[in-house]
């Protein structure tokens, strides 16, 4: 240690440049039913976003939350309420951030930062089993406007 400086490592406590905080997500409205806007104009913007990641990386994020979907449905199958059997996908749940921020290490350009927000903001923001359905819906709706904007 030289002049008293640590060398090497990783520099204290950083998270590292890239990796955004959670913004707030709002799936219900005030009546407490799933906001229209997150399968409509929230998704569309969400698609126009992403307009510059390729179909096939979205699809493999949504394939891997459709996985995830029926293995919450398995569980849930085993007599489960659903919060609970939620719990049991969790963590599968929360890898998708980690694997959105290595998929833009190793993919900069392909992946926009706009998807790793978005996956971000909704594992933090996913709580329960009513959250993970709404971001479903969500989900599917940017994949449905994505496709079509990748077509123009």
């Amino acid at each position: 240690m030289p002049n008293g400086r640590h060398r090497g490592g990783h520099g204290g406590n950083r998270v590292g440049p890239g990796i955004p905080n959670p913004r707030p997500v709002r799936y219900y409205t005030d009546d407490g039913r799933l906001d229209p806007a997150l399968v409509d104009e929230l998704a569309q913007k969400r698609a126009e976003e992403f307009r510059a990641l390729k179909s096939t990386q979205l699809r493999r994020f949504f394939d891997e939350v459709q996985a995830i979907r029926r293995q919450w449905e398995l569980e849930a199958g085993k007599g489960k309420d659903p919060d609970e059997a939620f719990s049991e996908v969790r963590a599968r749940f929360a890898m998708l951030k980690a694997r959105g921020v290595y998929a833009k290490g190793r993919m900069r350009r392909e992946i926009p930062d706009a998807f790793v927000q978005f996956l971000v903001d909704h594992v933090h923001a996913v709580k329960t089993a009513r959250d993970f359905q709404a971001f479903l819906r969500h989900f599917e709706a940017v994949v449905a406007f994505h496709k079509y904007l990748a077509r123009e």
